[in-house]
């Protein structure tokens, strides 16, 4: 069973995560997203095929992506969805990590994504790891990663 702590941090992620990127992904400040992360945080994501891409998000000099590389890439595919906002919630915690499910809904109020993922968290709550178990349509992101076309 999870510490009272650990539960406590998954909640608050849970619970900022879509708030967070609704907020940035709609061209609002990007500050209270990235503070939810580590100074470094390894990544993997599945593009539309299903093939997975690792990288090192944050803009620590040793990073693979800077955040400014991500959003610009991430965010013009959300643009292209219709994107409107993020939900977000906590299945479950095990010790430090936790599974986070995600989804977007577009301007008509349709669910178009889904997906699971697994974080790490550190011991205050900032993702250090991010492990999506579903294509979740950022394509852009994933190619300029994969190409290094930033």
């Amino acid at each position: 069973m999870p510490s009272e702590r650990n539960l406590e941090l998954a909640r608050g992620i849970a619970l900022n995560w879509a708030k967070n990127m609704t907020i940035a992904a709609n061209g609002g400040p990007l500050e209270s997203l990235k503070s939810m992360f580590a100074d470094v945080c390894y990544i993997v994501l599945q593009n539309s095929e299903g093939q997975e891409v690792e990288f090192t998000l944050g803009d620590a000099v040793d990073c693979t992506m800077t955040w400014d590389q991500f959003t610009e890439s991430a965010f013009a595919d959300l643009e292209s969805q219709n994107y409107d906002c993020t939900t977000s919630s906590c299945l479950g915690v095990l010790g430090n990590r936790m599974i986070l499910e995600t989804g977007r809904l577009n301007k008509d109020g349709e669910l178009y994504m889904v997906a699971t993922s697994l974080l790490e968290f550190d011991e205050d709550g900032k993702v250090m790891g991010f492990e999506s178990f579903n294509p979740i349509d950022i394509d852009g992101a994933i190619e300029a990663v994969t190409n290094k076309t930033f």
